[in-house]
């Protein structure tokens, strides 16, 4: 009977354990307040993020339609159309040159090793390591004449100066945007509203934080108390 006693009691302590995961399976009233505070909050931050973004749209359109911006912009496609003019002229000689035609060559050569061995079911891990890393140092040989190339061409170098200059140039007139975003009357309030709504999702979501964590030591509490209350009745089973 002895027996039987403490195989009840042992069962009654699993039960009690293995019920522990179900107890937190279910959001406690304040969990749930919280996450639907959090979840207005975020609604609520997102509108005041589209407000602004919508403000800063105007205030781009009315920056694009500077005759300085239209100017900047057009000196920037110029110059792309010039630096790829450059570049396409560098890699037309460089094909010309028997170095590169040799890269050229040794590439397709390791492509279609390792494109070979793919058919090869059969073929060894090392042998398919070995194709890839080739045709890796294949591409690099290649890349690194273009980049020679490129360097020591001065059209070249100069289109890419250019480039870097214009593009320079726009980026300088682009710091405009928030003084005239500033200007715009919705802008203020928007600005106060995202302000307001970023802090109260934050807010939000350390309460869901704070009530998880009560939540789960109320759990535990539950838990521990169960199984003293079990105990004591086990223990009362065997006085008898």
């Amino acid at each position: 009977m002895r027996l039987l006693h403490l195989a009840l009691f042992a069962l009654a302590l699993l039960l009690v354990t293995l019920s522990a995961p179900a107890l937190a399976a279910t959001d406690s009233p304040a969990v749930s307040q919280a996450k639907k505070r959090l979840s207005d909050a975020q609604s609520a931050l997102t509108k005041a993020k589209a407000q602004m973004s919508r403000i800063l749209n105007r205030a781009a359109q009315q920056l694009e339609s500077t005759p300085e911006w239209k100017k900047a912009q057009a000196a920037v496609k110029e110059a792309q159309a010039e630096h790829a003019a450059a570049i396409a002229k560098v890699r037309n000689d460089l094909r010309q040159q028997p170095a590169y035609k040799a890269a050229i060559a040794e590439r397709i050569r390791c492509e279609n090793a390792r494109d070979a061995l793919r058919d090869q079911p059969d073929a060894a891990p090392d042998q398919r390591a070995q194709a890839a890393v080739a045709l890796l140092n294949a591409t690099a040989q290649m890349s690194h004449l273009e980049k020679d190339a490129l360097a020591s061409d001065p059209q070249a170098t100069k289109a890419a100066d250019d480039l870097e200059a214009a593009n320079a140039q726009l980026n300088e007139l682009r710091k405009q945007l928030p003084e005239i975003a500033k200007k715009d009357p919705e802008f203020e309030p928007a600005r106060q509203q995202l302000e307001q709504a970023t802090k109260q999702a934050n807010d939000a979501a350390q309460q869901v934080a704070s009530a998880k964590r009560q939540q789960d030591q109320d759990d535990e509490k539950h838990m521990n108390d169960e199984i003293n209350t079990k105990r004591e009745q086990m223990q009362n089973l065997f006085r008898k």
